[in-house]
């Protein structure tokens, strides 16, 4: 079982950050795949992306950073399994519950997102946009909801959240499948590996 990361916010002040959603959602899946003990800098994600400039970034940018790495001796190389199914995102985080078992990586469209959720990190920002997903759980009316590693939920200013927050699933789902534009569709990436040897 993976351990939650703390929040890492994408606008620090650094020249990338407009653009390291990406990099900061993998940053926070290699930290709860080694237990939170070790987190890579954004230099150095960026690197093994093959994208060191002002650049976006995508799932398969994160599956290249990912998958096979072994940044920690004693430590199982990290696994990066891309999917393009909601289903798949949907039997990740159910298996572990509300504690969370596995950390997801998702691209979602943050204009639909804007549209559904009432307190945004942006309110301007409507393109393309990753956050990380970890742990279900049920509200007391039966509403399924993933907690939401959303990098842009970082509490600068009032009216935004201070991230991580539990979220309606439908409404990530709606979020991922117009980003992808095809229902039951998405761009996303589980973490795996890490474990001590």
């Amino acid at each position: 079982m993976a351990s939650r990361p703390p929040l890492r916010k994408q606008l620090t002040g650094a020249w990338t950050g407009p653009v390291d959603c990406g990099p900061r959602t993998v940053q926070m899946g290699v930290m709860s795949r080694l237990d939170n003990d070790w987190s890579p800098t954004i230099e150095t994600i960026r690197r093994r992306m093959g994208r060191t400039g002002k650049q976006p970034t995508n799932v398969y940018n994160s599956e290249q950073a990912v998958d096979g790495w072994q940044p920690v001796k004693g430590r199982s190389p990290l696994r990066y399994y891309r999917r393009h199914s909601v289903q798949a995102v949907k039997d990740a985080l159910r298996q572990g519950g509300e504690k969370g078992g596995k950390f997801v990586q998702v691209a979602i469209d943050y204009g639909t997102w804007r549209s559904l959720v009432k307190e945004t990190g942006s309110t301007t920002f409507s393109g393309g946009h990753s956050i990380g997903l970890m742990g279900q759980k049920k509200w007391q009316d039966g509403t399924v909801v993933w907690l939401v590693f959303d990098p842009l939920e970082d509490g600068r200013r009032a009216g935004i959240k201070q991230g991580p927050v539990w979220r309606p699933r439908w409404k990530v789902i709606r979020a991922m499948e117009a980003f992808s534009g095809r229902q039951g569709r998405c761009y996303a990436g589980i973490f795996g590996g890490g474990q001590k040897a």
